[in-house]
């Protein structure tokens, strides 16, 4: 059960980074007719994995839930921790500096 809340967790947090990065290229013009379809499959895939993760878990199925959030959650959190490397490595470069 704890795993079950830890994906979810972490696809919410992947959904509303999502969903605020979008609003931020929206509040900018940025966004033109066939970048709203993409953003759109792009927000709608985190959305309906969530869905289907809190469905599948009222219908009392929640090794399959936590099957379908972590379809999410592990890459977040390996796309997560590759970009803190790579910040900590050009942080730490003694070259970075100016």
């Amino acid at each position: 059960m704890k795993l079950f809340w830890t994906c979810f967790v972490i696809d919410c947090i992947a959904f509303l980074v999502l969903v605020g990065i979008f609003l931020d290229g929206l509040s900018h013009r940025s966004e033109y007719y066939l970048d709203f379809i993409f953003w759109c499959v792009l927000i709608g895939i985190p959305g309906t994995i969530l869905w289907g993760g809190l469905r599948l878990k009222v219908k009392n199925r929640p090794g399959a839930a936590t099957a379908i959030l972590a379809l999410l959650a592990i890459p977040t959190i390996l796309a997560s921790g590759w970009m803190g490397l790579i910040l900590l490595l050009f942080a730490t470069h003694p070259g970075g500096h100016h």
